[in-house]
């Protein structure tokens, strides 16, 4: 079903593309009530980008994948995410978090900047 496109010169199909990432950085707790509280952070490491995994090597004389489809080679490069997260806090021990986060990255040859966020549900344990 989704084997070599027909017509291709090159046998290429459905890479695997992953990038794991390693930041460190601060986080600041900002104002906060007993409905909501505001966290801003800021991190920065590096990142590992793989973009042809699961590929056999090419023939000789073959380009290698980058070249046919445009994706960056394999290297680790800089990385940061600026954001904050907002908790809405359900109960005293229950929140719900949203995580907006600006991610700059230079895998290419310019730092390039997009949006991330992410949610989930915080429980705190203890007294305060």
């Amino acid at each position: 079903m989704f084997g070599q496109a027909q017509g291709l010169p090159y046998n290429l199909s459905r890479p695997l593309v992953y990038m794991n990432m390693g930041l460190l950085g601060a986080q600041y707790r900002g104002p906060k009530n007993q409905y909501v509280a505001i966290n801003y952070h800021a991190y920065g490491g590096v990142a590992h980008g793989t973009f042809d995994d699961d590929l056999r090597p090419g023939q000789p004389g073959q380009p290698t994948f980058s070249q046919v489809t445009g994706l960056y080679t394999n290297r680790t490069k800089p990385i940061a995410a600026i954001g904050g997260s907002i908790d809405i806090n359900r109960s005293k021990n229950w929140a719900i978090r949203l995580s907006p986060d600006l991610i700059l990255e230079h895998f290419g040859t310019e730092t390039r900047e997009f949006f991330a966020i992410s949610g989930g549900v915080v429980y705190r344990m203890g007294k305060r």
